[in-house]
């Protein structure tokens, strides 16, 4: 009777285990389509902010050796996407959208690697979980901008699966692409270099707590160590000009000058209610529910642990490095500001631990908090994402409608003048001196 019922329970479940993946894979799909199609609308249309202006004027156009050597340190030359946007003129102009398409494509890649950090969980938490992240305003705006946090963004998520599935199956592959995807982060964000540090940490913790892998050998386990050495000291190789660079430079400023909480926490409690003038009630109940948010999988994994049922299961093995990556990242920024007195993390530069802290999230919450947090991110996102809102940028957003103006008024009149001056402040000069340069508009003088 046992052997006559068992393969039939065992089909039953597998089957309805793969119905219930095809669905939230679709769903996934619909839903990373919907984003795609939104991002390129905002990315054609949005004004281009003075940050990317900047890099555009200043850093594209140097030789690809003065970049690698990020010859000129400065905080917001993002090398990975100062790189990406001196080949995309070159493939596609100077548009916004061609120069902001290193993002676009990085927004793929961030999409797919979500989908699959996901797909272990179930259907409801596996959608809802790849909505919520795809609906938060202030993270999804990067993706549309010619900036390093987008990519970055991307390359981290990239890196977490990695991290995890190098644990899970012991395989060489995944620990390379890992550090890959580790050391393109930190080049399209210097700040994601304690992330990297982080996930090395995570890596050694997570793979002594799930160390029942079938294959695990000894010599194994040293050639794995051996490689990762190696790779640490490839990784070492290729960072250590651009971030000497920036050190001599003392271009690690991050803004938070209150505390860890008051900055880093802060950012990411606002990022969840764009728009809205946050009050100290609102922002200690939001600091306090991340608390406990970045604490649950710590206390989940140690019962595990202690039960004897920490295996290698997908969900497992991710939870254990994610939660204790972005722990970990999060100590590490603490460190730098005691020993070195460098800034907090804030506003942009914090933005990269929120998809972290999120996939912790959809592990440890319940179906109500995801329906309730569903039911104000999405209307949030349809009302606030477009190319006429920004987090970071909002005095920005009509610099293009005033410069096409600007243009017509011009044309009108019929002037012969080729050196027309605008008065302007230094929030605007980036943007106008793009413009001027791309639509060839020579009547007008140099904007300074």
């Amino acid at each position: 009777l046992s052997c006559s019922v068992r393969p039939n329970v065992v089909e039953a479940s597998g089957a309805g285990l793969m119905e219930r993946w095809r669905f939230s894979t679709w769903a996934m799909l619909v839903l990373g389509i919907v984003t795609l199609v939104l991002s390129i609308h905002r990315a054609d249309n949005a004004s281009f902010t003075p940050d990317e202006s900047y890099s555009y004027l200043h850093y594209v156009h140097q030789p690809l050796g003065a970049i690698l050597t990020h010859k000129e340190a400065f905080s917001n030359n993002h090398l990975l996407n100062t790189l990406g946007m001196k080949y995309a003129e070159q493939l596609f102009g100077n548009s916004e959208r061609a120069l902001r398409r290193p993002n676009l494509l990085a927004l793929w890649l961030d999409l797919a690697y979500a989908a699959l950090l996901l797909r272990s969980l179930s259907w409801p938490f596996a959608a809802g979980g790849f909505v919520l992240l795809c609906t938060n305003v202030h993270l999804m705006e990067f993706f549309t901008l010619a900036r390093g946090y987008g990519l970055s963004f991307a390359l981290l998520l990239m890196a977490q699966f990695h991290l995890a599935q190098s644990i899970r199956t012991h395989g060489r592959r995944h620990l390379v692409l890992f550090h890959a995807a580790s050391v393109l982060a930190s080049l399209s964000n210097f700040t994601l270099l304690t992330a990297h540090i982080a996930g090395l940490i995570a890596y050694y913790i997570a793979r002594s707590t799930h160390d029942d892998h079938p294959r695990k050998t000894i010599a194994g386990v040293r050639q794995l160590d051996l490689l990762n050495v190696f790779l640490v000291g490839l990784s070492f190789m290729v960072l250590w000009i651009p971030v000497q660079q920036l050190m001599q430079a003392n271009m690690l400023t991050f803004h938070g000058t209150s505390s860890f909480y008051g900055s880093t926490v802060g950012t990411w409690v606002r990022s969840a209610l764009p728009g809205i003038p946050m009050s100290r009630f609102p922002l200690v109940t939001g600091q306090v529910l991340i608390t406990l948010l970045a604490l649950a999988p710590i206390i989940i994994l140690a019962r595990e642990r202690k039960s004897g049922s920490a295996g290698l299961e997908t969900d497992s093995v991710l939870l254990a490095t994610v939660s204790i990556t972005f722990l970990a990242t999060c100590m590490g920024a603490s460190i730098e500001h005691l020993l070195f007195g460098v800034d907090h993390l804030k506003a942009r530069y914090a933005l990269f631990l929120l998809p972290l802290l999120c996939n912790v999230g959809y592990r440890t919450a319940s179906q109500a908090i995801m329906v309730g947090v569903l039911l104000w991110c999405v209307p949030t996102f349809l009302r606030h994402f477009g190319p006429y809102e920004s987090v970071e940028w909002m005095h920005e957003v009509r610099t293009k409608d005033a410069m096409a103006s600007m243009e017509a008024d011009h044309n009108a009149a019929q002037v012969s003048n080729d050196h027309v001056h605008i008065g302007n402040n230094w929030l605007f000069e980036p943007a106008m001196s793009y413009y001027r340069e791309v639509w060839k508009l020579h009547w007008l003088a140099p904007i300074d």
